[in-house]
């Protein structure tokens, strides 16, 4: 990989565009963060300056200009003026290779025999230790398993929980396997792929995977942090993405753009998600149903792509699911769910929260690669899907999936979601439980649960026959069968 500095005009085009009604430390709202595509084809974040938020728009022509903030010039846009001559930056030079999946498979050698959870609240009352124990507990009492049978456990980077502390409270005697997946909420499905290849690789027997935070009494993701560790996210950060919602609105933008969408087709996606929710007693949002106008009354949070009914929940919980081996779950007291494939998907010069750089924005190359690992390695297509439990920080991420999946072409998610396919009843049923705007935010996780539970025929909007559920994270994925 090499880096040579460049020489650039300083002009370009608005790539992508969103305005923040959020609160952003002690700048002005609405305040107008853009994606600039330079003329020499360079992209970088950047705010744009002097322009009415109601006159943006893709592709006008901007140029730089240098603004002090904090003592340090920092480069920003306006709308085509006259010349101010160049601004140096620097361009990525790199090799790049086509990925493709490798054919390893994990298929239908290991089952998911246990699942538990908390209840989902706003302030569980409880610490995150406590709540994760509750769920793991669940988790092995479900599978009528007792915690000595433990040897392994799976989370997140992310979750505050230690392994050697949740021993001391469940009661887990000897570990040999501890694992954690990062990439967030992207990695939710990565869990069940490390348990998986713990057990097939006989490095453990049993392995619990569990995530437990209050996300909304305690540290709340939706609110502007401190910081970030993400690389480069001070650069970020100036510039006024500093929540998941701006983030992620910037790369949604242009699909909105590409395919002429409009927020409304983003709610109707919301409204499905909470009429399954409004059916789910573990829902937060149980007996509470939204209409199009009620999404489309709800304040905007970054206009024009989310209002406050396309973010996800922020909630207090804990979940868990145990895995263990085909052979051992066929004598244990649950329905046989297995797990017909695990994968995950990651590319050069992609990124979890700031993915702006590859050559399509209306792609989500990640989940592309994941999708194409999955149905390699287990000889299923779109077709044999019942139930699709899809990840949803935010409601256009469905419409990315839901295409680079291969449920419907490019472009084509709005029309799919519109003419009802994704309702119980419908093609393919999507996100049975609320999913994680209706039901909760337990990072994903409790989207396996309801996969689970499709197959074993317990959930509360059971879609009948169902025999293959995927479960997307986006750049992780499972696929779980009806044994």
């Amino acid at each position: 990989m090499e880096w040579e500095a460049q020489e650039a005009s300083g002009r370009g085009r608005i790539h992508s565009w969103i305005v923040s009604h959020h609160p952003t430390d002690d700048h002005d709202l609405p305040r107008i963060v853009v994606l600039v595509e330079l003329d020499e084809g360079v992209r970088l974040v950047s705010n744009l300056r002097g322009s009415d938020p109601a006159r943006v728009a893709n592709d006008l022509p901007v140029e730089v200009i240098f603004v002090d903030i904090d003592g340090v010039k920092t480069p920003q846009f306006r709308l085509t003026g006259p010349s101010i001559g160049t601004v140096t930056t620097a361009t990525l030079r790199a090799k790049t290779r086509t990925l493709e999946g490798k054919t390893g498979t994990l298929r239908g050698q290991t089952a998911i025999v246990g699942i538990g959870q908390t209840d989902f609240s706003k302030n569980s009352g409880r610490s995150e230790l406590q709540l994760a124990s509750e769920a793991v507990r669940a988790a092995i009492d479900d599978a009528g398993l007792r915690p000595s049978d433990v040897d392994g456990t799976v989370t997140f980077t992310q979750d505050t929980n230690d392994e050697l502390a949740l021993m001391r409270s469940v009661g887990i005697e000897n570990l040999r396997w501890a694992s954690r997946t990062p990439f967030g909420g992207g990695g939710a499905c990565a869990t069940i792929e490390h348990a998986a290849a713990a057990v097939v690789s006989g490095a453990a027997e049993v392995v619990v995977v569990y995530r437990a935070f209050n996300e909304r009494s305690g540290k709340r993701f939706g609110q502007p942090g401190p910081g970030t560790a993400s690389t480069g996210g001070g650069w970020y950060r100036r510039y006024g993405l500093d929540t998941p919602a701006k983030m992620y609105s910037l790369w949604f933008q242009r699909y909105m753009h590409e395919f002429a969408l409009t927020n409304a087709d983003f709610g109707r996606y919301a409204v499905v998600a909470r009429k399954h929710a409004a059916t789910n007693p573990n829902a937060w949002f149980y007996g509470r149903p939204i209409t199009l106008d009620d999404h489309q009354n709800s304040r905007w949070i970054v206009e024009p792509i989310l209002r406050l009914l396309d973010c996800c929940q922020e909630s207090d919980g804990g979940v868990a699911c145990v895995v263990t081996s085909l052979d051992r779950a066929k004598d244990l007291r649950r329905p046989l769910v297995t797990i017909e494939g695990a994968t995950q998907g990651n590319v050069i010069n992609g990124d979890v929260t700031f993915n702006y750089y590859g050559p399509d924005l209306t792609r989500f190359p990640e989940a592309e690669y994941t999708a194409r690992q999955l149905w390699a390695t287990t000889g299923l297509t779109p077709n044999d899907i019942d139930v699709a439990m899809i990840y949803e920080n935010f409601s256009p991420v469905v419409f990315y999936q839901l295409e680079a999946y291969g449920f419907c072409g490019h472009g084509e998610a709005k029309d799919f979601i519109a003419d009802g396919n994704i309702e119980i009843g419908g093609k393919l049923p999507v996100n049975t439980n609320g999913g994680l705007l209706g039901e909760a935010y337990i990072h994903g996780v409790n989207n396996i649960l309801e996969g689970v539970r499709q197959l074993r025929g317990s959930a509360a909007n059971q879609v009948q026959g169902a025999s293959h559920v995927l479960c997307s994270a986006g750049r992780s994925a499972v696929v779980l069968g009806k044994g």
